[in-house]
């Protein structure tokens, strides 16, 4: 009776398109499907997405059959090496982001049933190219700017700025949006007040989903055991466990959280913490007592006092700091010999002054932004027109020696007409900018370009109308999106309340 399936009463032959149930000894059951004199194991349907975020890749499986509960599933990707994405039960997959390094075509996945017996499964590969157009999205807003946005893993996303309202509601500064943009309500009630007595200038969010709020406020939702800088639960309650003691005796301009151990970097134009000298930058354990391995030395010899996105803690725990006028060197070793001008200190992880980095004259504007590229170069964007004595229109590409890429943005070569607010790498080297409105050689940046690694336009990216005012910020989303934040009203046309998401 090979190729025969008993019904419990007699052996027949299976037609095809006939699904088949097959049980082992210790109970488990799989699902066959008769195709061409053939049985092929199918299993519950499922959609893997990976993300390269120019070319997104959906990956879905045809066969559907019964939920078999216990099942588990692998799927790899290759890029030359296999690399595993997913491993686990079929019952806990959702789906999920993943940036390759290179165009996917092939994706292998194996299902367990019989253990330990793998069976190979089928998977089809769809590609698209991601546009700039709006995804669905609430038409209630905030009633003001939103500076920082944040996504949580659940695919809510923390909005800081200058916001007081959400449609009619109280919101004060500090709230969370839902995935579809609504508001959640638990978490912003227990904000209470929000910040009183200054403005927010930075938040972070630490790998516990923890939020540091940052500023020139001097109590929190009526607490002012925390000046300038707080932390709250994910249920948008203060955290008493951060102990801060006096807390800092003026401003936090920057708060940062390090990614491998959530350590906190503060810079402001405070001179103290907690009654202790600390001179305008400061590393906290995650308790909130000062981490004392940080060693600053003198620290800056004036204010650090340039907006949130101008620092950054780069892969290998490189602290980089952008500040305003007003300081010219840290722990006594000159920074900026062309003057008190904005530019870049490199610190390494302990504190201490790294010289590598070398900026004659500087930038003549501030700093709004500063990334680092997957291939190392720090994408700089801000107010500025120089850099060392050469026109930078507003956008400037460096080494990590602070050495110009004079290969990036050439061909017209007059770059932004107006400050550019944001930059955001991607992971196939092209770049989000936003702005405040004005043009990018010579053509209209509808407030947000895609640019290749070059620095040439990538023109098949929103071709606007786009945002009706500046963009503050942009974050890639786990499935390839794009979630954006400012001070715009519309979209295309389309009421997008000061947060979008896009393709």
């Amino acid at each position: 009776h090979v190729g025969d399936v008993w019904t419990g009463t007699d052996w027949v032959t299976p037609s095809d398109g006939d699904v088949i149930r097959a049980e082992s000894p210790s109970g488990v059951a799989g699902y066959w499907q008769q195709v061409s004199g053939g049985a092929v194991q199918i299993f519950p349907p499922g959609l893997f997405t990976y993300n390269t975020v120019t070319q997104v890749t959906v990956v879905s499986i045809e066969e559907v059959a019964p939920f078999i509960a216990g099942s588990d599933i692998v799927i790899q990707a290759s890029c030359g090496v296999p690399e595993e994405i997913y491993s686990g039960p079929i019952a806990s997959f959702t789906p999920f982001g993943f940036s390759p390094v290179c165009d996917i075509d092939v994706l292998t996945g194996t299902l367990n049933y019989f253990n330990p017996c793998w069976i190979p499964v089928g998977v089809n590969v769809e590609s698209f190219t991601p546009t700039g157009d709006p995804e669905p999205f609430a038409t209630t807003g905030l009633n003001s700017a939103v500076q920082f946005i944040f996504p949580q893993d659940d695919g809510k996303f923390i909005c800081v700025g200058l916001f007081t309202l959400y449609g009619a509601t109280s919101a004060p500064r500090v709230t969370r949006l839902n995935a579809d943009g609504t508001l959640d309500t638990a978490f912003n009630t227990n904000i209470g007040t929000g910040p009183v007595g200054g403005a927010v200038r930075s938040a972070a969010i630490d790998s516990l989903g923890r939020v540091y709020v940052a500023g020139d406020f001097t109590s929190f939702n009526g607490n002012s055991s925390y000046p300038y800088l707080v932390r709250l639960l994910t249920d948008g309650t203060i955290d008493t466990s951060f102990v801060v003691g006096t807390s800092f005796n003026a401003s936090v301009y920057n708060v940062m959280v390090q990614p491998d151990d959530d350590k906190v970097i503060a810079i402001g134009t405070f001179i103290t913490y907690n009654s202790v000298t600390a001179n305008r930058i400061i590393r906290l354990e995650t308790d909130g007592s000062t981490d004392v391995t940080f060693n600053s030395g003198t620290g800056f010899n004036g204010p650090s006092n340039a907006p949130s996105g101008a620092s950054k803690i780069d892969a290998n725990g490189t602290i980089l700091v952008s500040a305003g006028f007003g300081w010219t060197a840290y722990d006594g070793n000159i920074v900026l010999p062309g003057g008190p001008n904005p530019g870049i200190v490199r610190i390494n992880p302990d504190g201490s002054f790294n010289s590598s980095l070398t900026q004659g004259t500087v930038f003549n504007g501030t700093i709004n932004n500063l990334s680092v590229q997957s291939d190392g170069m720090y994408l700089i964007t801000g107010a500025f027109t120089m850099y060392n004595g050469t026109a930078v229109p507003y956008i400037a590409r460096l080494d990590d020696h602070g050495v110009l890429d004079t290969t990036f943005n050439i061909g017209v070569g007059v770059g932004f007409s107006v400050p550019a607010t944001s930059n955001t790498p991607l992971p196939n080297g092209q770049m989000l900018i936003g702005t405040g409105g004005g043009t990018y050689q010579g053509l209209d940046t509808f407030r947000l370009v895609r640019l290749n690694n070059d620095g040439t336009r990538d023109f098949s990216y929103n071709t606007g109308p786009g945002f009706n005012d500046y963009v503050s910020q942009t974050v890639i989303m786990p499935l390839g999106t794009i979630l954006v934040s400012g001070n715009f009203t519309t979209y295309n046309g389309l009421p997008r309340i000061r947060v979008a998401l896009l393709n």
